[in-house]
Formats: structure tokens, C-alpha cells, sequence
């Protein structure tokens, strides 16, 4: 549901070669040096930890006993390493925020919920030259329009407001604004589990957000003035949006793969 942008007007900024020369002279007297020292400092902070990590990785490898997954006190006051399945016992059931998706949830280490909207949106191209005389520089900077699904409410009232620029977007996306989001939809955002079992063993937060949230997660029917459907992707659609798409809404959740539970930790 996209295509080729619509071009606006342009604006035009100069900036004279005086004022040209004056930065390049602050660059090369104050900040040059800052950055020369700055740099040396970070190199060598970079070669003195990369040396420390492979030595605490040799060390590690020598020190570290792998266990199995029946006993929790298996490897008490070593560094222990276990490949165990998670387990979805004492889990509790993680739903997404808003009215609409409320009685829905998933039970697992994680619930990722991305929500999108179909809007209009601006683009700014500047390309700056040379002026013929004088050393200044001229910057000229296009609009375009075109529309795209948006993680976050686009503004058109901050839309550039010229005769040529408005027409574009009107050329593109029509008169239709970009709707406010409603509190009853779901917000983007990452929900974790505080603790999972993986064997006999119990994972605590640090190591839950460490299990990748990259299943698709489908809860069930969808809501009233919503649909499951899958044109962009499968994902929930909000019945809505004008004739051209805009304000049309979709979202999508995301856990942990349970076809594929095992993981290996080390502590």
C-alpha cells in the first residue's frame, strides 16, 4: 500500500563564506584536538578490555561444569553451564495494554506487541552546493509525500505549509488527516516474565529477556471492529481508515517459539 511520492516546493538557505570560515577555524583550533585525545583514550580503553574478555573467556572455559537439567544444586559455588527445556509451569498469562486486546493473552517468557498505522508522511531531501562566488554554500531542501505504516502518530498539521507543498500531499494523500490513536489499542512495547523454570533450574529476569520473542503469537478471535488477516503479514486489522487506506490500523504480537524450547545458560 505504497508508492511512487508526490514532490512539494523547495526551500532555499545560504550561508556565506565568512561565517564558513570562521566555523572550519573553531573546528580546527578547540575541537580537533578534543576529539585527537578523545580518541586515543577510547583506543586504548577498547585493546585493554578486549584483552581482559579473552582471558576471563579462557578462564571461564576451564572453570565452567555442565550439568544436567534434574537438579538445581548440581554445580553448587562453580560456574555451571545447562541446556534444559523452559517450561511453562507458574508462568502467568501476559496480556497486551489497551481495552480492545484485554481479555486476550499468552503465557511464555515474553510478549512483544507491535502496532502500526497506515498515514501520510512527509520526507525532507536537502542538497547543498557550492555558491559560484563569494565561498558560501546554498542549501535547497524538497518535500515529498507519500504513505506508509507508521509505528507512531504522524502530525500533518507540522507539515510544510506552502501553496506548492500542500498541494503535493493533498496530490498523494488526499484531504483525509492522520487519525489520533485510540487508548483502547494495544501500545508498542516488550512484556517479560520475572522468573521461568528451564529444568529444575529457575531463570530470573536478566536471563528471561535473553530468550528471543521472535514466534508469531495468534490470541484467539479477534475483537470487535477488528480482523485477522494477512495482506502486509499476519497480524489483527482495525476496521477503519478512508478510502485510500489512511487511519487503517494493524498489530502484530510476538513470543517465544514453544515448538522449540530448549536453552543453554551459564552462571
Amino acid at each position: 500500500m505504497s508508492g511512487s511520492g508526490s514532490f512539494g516546493g523547495a526551500d532555499v538557505t545560504h550561508e556565506s563564506g565568512v561565517s564558513r570560515f570562521c566555523k572550519s577555524i573553531f573546528v580546527a583550533v578547540c575541537v580537533a584536538p578534543l576529539v585527537l585525545i578523545g580518541g586515543v583514550c577510547v583506543l586504548g580503553y577498547n585493546e585493554h578490555r578486549a584483552v581482559c574478555s579473552v582471558r576471563a573467556i579462557d578462564e571461564g572455559k576451564k572453570a565452567v561444569t555442565e550439568v544436567g537439567c534434574d537438579s538445581a544444586t548440581a554445580g553448587d559455588g562453580r560456574l555451571v553451564m545447562f541446556s534444559c527445556d523452559l517450561k511453562k509451569d507458574g508462568l502467568k498469562p501476559l496480556s497486551p495494554s489497551g481495552e480492545d486486546f484485554k481479555e486476550r493473552s499468552f503465557q511464555g517468557t515474553g510478549l512483544e506487541t507491535t502496532i502500526e498505522m497506515y498515514q501520510c508522511v512527509e520526507k525532507k531531501h536537502s542538497t547543498t552546493k557550492k555558491d559560484k562566488a563569494g565561498g558560501g554554500t546554498s542549501t535547497e531542501t524538497t518535500y515529498s509525500y507519500d504513505m506508509q505504516w507508521m509505528s507512531s502518530w504522524v502530525d500533518r498539521s507540522k507539515f510544510n505549509q506552502a501553496a506548492e507543498a500542500r498541494a503535493a500531499a493533498k496530490a498523494k494523500c488526499g484531504d483525509v488527516v492522520n487519525p489520533q490513536w485510540s487508548d483502547a489499542w494495544p501500545a508498542n512495547g516488550v512484556q517479560y516474565a520475572e522468573e521461568v523454570q528451564a529444568g529444575a533450574f529457575t531463570l530470573p529476569r536478566e536471563y528471561v529477556k535473553q530468550v528471543p520473542l521472535d514466534s508469531q503469537v495468534t490470541m484467539g478471535t479477534a475483537p470487535a471492529r477488528w480482523s485477522f488477516q494477512k495482506p502486509d503479514g499476519e497480524g489483527y486489522y482495525f476496521t477503519g481508515g478512508g478510502s485510500n487506506g489512511i487511519g487503517r490500523v494493524r498489530v502484530k504480537f510476538a513470543g517465544n517459539d514453544w515448538k522449540h524450547p530448549a536453552v543453554t545458560a551459564l552462571g
